[in-house]
């Protein structure tokens, strides 16, 4: 039987997300790093000092890129916050490199918890959206079971992200992501919808949701969330991205990153992807708890003029409340 904690960890502990490459073996149509000529974060402080990790209250350490698993010192990374008693060490793959053995390996550093990046089940689907081959979707799949046969006897946590773009919104399709969830008994399954930075709509502008599609959206989403027997994103979200297709947007003012979440990124500890000031400092920082607060107190200032967007989905919470205006 899962154990019942997992599927609450994503939302209950304060997170710091960790780039920790940027170089990646998948070709996915929407993704930046999938053209691999971006400068990686190999060489910079990706070893975050252990009085910064208080400082910011980080329990849970989320390992992302491209693809970490292509790093051969990803076992000494996952050793290296092991040892700072963090709760929850997770990564983040394409799923494509993953055997059991490296698992093993993994869990056995500190691993906590994998996360699959998955948009369906179709070879259709992981081809024309995330450029996999049949054969490659296949062993994403293998190697997805594989983890879900070890967690059996090595209780770990399982969840999937799942990008939503024109390319899996119809009802048949998500249907059989969700019942794979369901019967698989993964521990959460949490979608972010498609945006565009830049990337996209010059590789793949097709893949991108129209104003047309937030009728469909308002039905996929109440199918979702009617039949997803575990952990998944709460029906307003899934309102929230038609009101945007709509014509609406999302208002900075209610964004809810300031003290649940950091991301390390380029050499820097920010709140979001996007927002350069203020940010914590950088990733060789030696935060004390009194600057994060400071800083926590400027961003919850600076946010409300935050030009928001579909972006603006991908760090938060399964019960993220948005507010939208015109």
């Amino acid at each position: 039987m899962r154990d019942s904690r997992f599927s609450t960890l994503i939302d209950d502990l304060i997170s710091l997300v960790i780039d920790v490459t940027y170089h990646c073996n998948s070709e996915c149509l929407y993704c930046q790093w999938s053209s691999n000529t971006a400068n990686s974060p190999e060489q910079m402080d990706i070893l975050i000092h252990e009085s910064t990790i208080k400082a910011l209250k980080t329990e849970r350490i989320v390992l992302s890129g491209g693809e970490p698993l292509l790093r051969k010192d990803l076992e000494d990374i996952i050793s290296f916050y092991s040892n700072l008693k963090v709760k929850s060490i997770v990564l983040i793959t394409n799923g494509l490199l993953l055997t059991e053995q490296r698992l093993k390996s993994l869990e056995n550093a500190g691993l906590t918890g994998v996360t699959f990046s998955l948009d369906g089940m179709s070879e259709a689907i992981a081809f024309n959206a995330r450029g996999l081959t049949k054969d490659q979707h296949n062993i994403v799949l293998n190697n997805l079971n594989s983890a879900l046969e070890y967690e059996k006897s090595n209780p770990i946590e399982l969840g999937i992200n799942t990008v939503v773009s024109r390319e899996n919104i119809t009802s048949k399709d998500m249907s059989q992501l969700v019942e794979f969830c369901n019967n698989s008994k993964v521990d959460w399954i949490k979608f972010n919808p498609l945006f565009d930075d830049g990337f996209v709509g010059k590789n793949a502008p097709w893949l991108k949701l129209q104003q047309q599609d937030y009728n469909l959206i308002r039905k996929l989403g109440s199918e979702v969330v009617n039949n997803c027997k575990i952990k998944t994103n709460s029906i307003e979200f899934w309102e929230s991205i038609a009101s945007m297709l709509e014509g609406k947007k999302l208002l900075g003012s209610s964004c809810g990153l300031d003290k649940r979440q950091a991301m390390a990124i380029r050499g820097k500890i920010k709140f979001c992807y996007w927002i350069d000031n203020p940010i914590y400092g950088m990733t060789n920082s030696q935060l004390t708890p009194s600057h994060v607060r400071q800083i926590q107190s400027e961003f919850n200032f600076a946010k409300k003029n935050c030009n928001t967007g579909m972006h603006c989905y991908c760090l938060q919470r399964f019960d993220q409340k948005w507010e939208l205006g015109d």
